[in-house]
Parts: C-alpha cells; structure tokens; sequence
C-alpha cells in the first residue's frame, strides 16, 4: 500500500486508459488516496465499463479518511469509486456493470443529482469461488435497500 499525494503521484506505473490520478486526488478526502492492488482491480473494472459504455464516467468520490470505516471507500480498505455518465441515469449505468458481471459491491444511487452508482471489488472483481455480489439502492427518502438484483422501477 502507497500513499498517493500531489507530490508523488507521477511515481505510480498508471495502466488505465480512462482514468488517472489526478481524478482521484481531487475527489479524494485530503486530496489523497492509497494505493492498493484491491484499487487497481476497481480500476480494471471502471476502465473496463468505460469501454462498453463508450462515454466518460465521472468519479465523483474516492478515498476518504473520516466517516463510516466500514465504508470501502475508508482508506483502510480504500477500493470503491462513485461513478455517473451525465447521459446515462444510475439505473442505465448499473445496467452495463450486471451485463459485465464485474464489481462485487454495487449500489444505485437514483435520487441524489444526476444519480450515481457505486462500485467496488471488496471480493475481488469477480468472486470467482463463491460468487458474491452485494447490491444495494437508496430511495427517494434516504432508506436502503439490500436486494439480490436491481428491478426495473428502478429506472427512473
């Protein structure tokens, strides 16, 4: 694991065609992040989603080193992006992520602005041995919702 700063980001061997440090320095918590394999397996995926979408994906959060320590975007653990296409709602978006079958955490974020969603390989990119895949939404008033797939009413 590597602290990614301002002052060394140029040092990282960056293999990602879409993406690059400078995004996630600036939506990152102390304009930061750390550097992990778990990190480079998330931005594996969003390279890869980038190509089938063939439109830019925004991040629009990265590392952070305060709030939930659960969350995966907490610096211990830092491997989640949040991700919007301004053409595309989160529902449509979501879409390309279940048709890939890649990132093992997923969430819809439909209500908050142009809608997001999250992604994260907390089991890998792919949970080869046991297949897990937690998804989740949030609705119009805030609750969440665990489900097994994301239904059409989301799409809104």
């Amino acid at each position: 694991m590597l602290l990614v700063t301002w002052d060394n980001y140029k040092t990282l061997d960056w293999g990602f065609n879409h993406f690059r440090p400078e995004e996630l320095l600036r939506v990152s918590h102390y304009n930061c992040f750390i550097w992990s394999p778990e990190l480079e397996d998330t931005l594996t995926g969003a390279d890869l989603l980038r190509d089938v979408v063939e439109a830019p994906l925004i991040v629009t959060s990265a590392c952070r080193f305060r709030g939930s320590e659960t969350s995966q975007h907490f610096f211990k653990q830092f491997n989640a992006l949040d991700v919007y296409n301004p053409d595309l709602n989160s529902y449509e978006l979501m879409q390309y992520v279940e048709k890939l079958n890649i990132f093992t955490g997923r969430g819809v974020y439909p209500y908050n602005n142009t809608g997001f969603i999250h992604i994260d390989t907390r089991f890998g990119l792919r949970d080869k041995e046991n297949g897990r895949v937690i998804r989740w939404y949030f609705d119009q008033n805030g609750a969440e919702h665990v489900v097994n797939e994301f239904s059409e009413e989301l799409n809104v």
